[in-house]
Parts: C-alpha cells; structure tokens; sequence
C-alpha cells in the first residue's frame, strides 16, 4: 500500500490553482487572506459611506492643494 495522498483532479481555474499553490495547507496565509477579506469589506463600507455624502477622493484632495488644512481631510476620511 502506499501512502501517497490521492491524486487531485487538474483545473484551469485560476483562482482554483491560485488558492492550490499559495494557500492550501498553509493556515497562516489562510489567516492572512481572511484578514484581507475583512479589511476589503471595511474598505468598501468607507468608499459608500464617503461617496453617499458627496465626499471623493478627488474632492478632497482639491480641499487639501488650495489650503483649506486639515479639516477636509479629516472630514473625508469619515
């Protein structure tokens, strides 16, 4: 008998062979994609928040280069 771990099916899917060769069987770079999810959520969360309230990124930069200080900016990063 041998102890060999069986054979996996062959994929095209990129983000299958992506998850295969950086992630399976390596909890901590597990632990690190979770953590990427979480931030990526929070991240997004922000950008609606900014943009419902008519604050882009665009626009508070153009607070920040003609002097306005640093109240815009802490304002636009809500």
């Amino acid at each position: 008998m041998s102890s060999k771990t069986p054979k996996r099916q062959p994929t095209t899917d990129a983000v299958e062979i992506l998850h295969r060769r950086y992630f399976e069987g390596k909890p901590e770079m597990l632990a690190m994609l979770e953590e990427a999810r979480v931030e990526d959520e929070i991240a997004r969360k922000i950008y609606a928040l900014r943009t419902k309230a008519g604050l882009t990124q665009r626009a508070c930069q153009a607070d920040w280069h003609v002097g306005l200080g640093h109240w815009p900016v802490r304002r636009c990063r809500l």
